[in-house]
């Protein structure tokens, strides 16, 4: 296939999943050979026009080809970790799923913030494999959900992190008192009004995002 073809099937390819006809533009993929690509976008479209079509495996080995061109793309990382959850493979999306945690430490660590780094995550799964992997990290639990107490929050990691950053609205003296008494910093997140912010540093916090 010479490169006027190329780009014309690319065209067509482009144009069907744009209508939403993602069977079209799948039949369309097929006909490519995308190893000879070196295009990290072009090869991510292409993958998720397999995963609309519930071809998962698929998408997965065309995300491989544009993770082997741009090895610190840590999205195609998290991607992969989601098509590997789709193609029913836990095994494999564990492996992608550290591998994306890796990177993100990596690059942290190599800016030389020293104590000034603090890593917060919503995942609990993250923050597990991070403290056991990387002891040396300050780690802060972020969370959404409305837990009312101390002993509430502790309960969801098996280790007490640095920081509990929970949403500022559901922060009690109870709560940070628990915390302190335990050497846990708490520091809610995000407010923006200047009343609620003298409410909840009535409570004792440590500092507030």
């Amino acid at each position: 296939m010479d490169r006027n073809e190329f780009n014309l099937r690319v065209d067509q390819m482009r144009k069907q999943a744009g209508l939403g006809d993602y069977a079209t533009a799948m039949k369309i993929a097929d006909g490519i050979d995308w190893r000879r690509v070196p295009n990290v976008s072009l090869l991510s479209q292409v993958s998720e026009i397999y995963e609309k079509n519930q071809e998962y495996g698929e998408a997965k080995e065309i995300l491989l080809l544009a993770f082997e061109r741009a090895p610190m793309g840590k999205g195609l990382l998290y991607k992969l970790t989601q098509l590997a959850l789709k193609d029913k493979n836990v095994e494999e999306a564990d492996a992608y799923y550290k591998e994306f945690c890796d990177r993100c430490l990596d690059l942290l660590l190599s800016k030389g913030l020293g104590d000034r780094l603090v890593v917060q995550c919503f995942d609990t799964r993250a923050l597990e494999y991070m403290h056991k992997k990387y002891p040396q990290v300050k780690l802060s639990f972020l969370t959404d959900k409305e837990y009312h107490s101390w002993e509430e929050i502790k309960a969801q990691l098996t280790f007490l992190p640095e920081w509990i950053s929970p949403n500022y609205k559901v922060v009690t003296k109870e709560m940070v008192e628990g915390a302190h008494k335990e050497g846990v910093k708490i520091v809610p997140w995000t407010c923006d009004d200047k009343e609620e912010m003298k409410v909840v540093i009535s409570t004792g916090i440590d500092a507030l995002i």
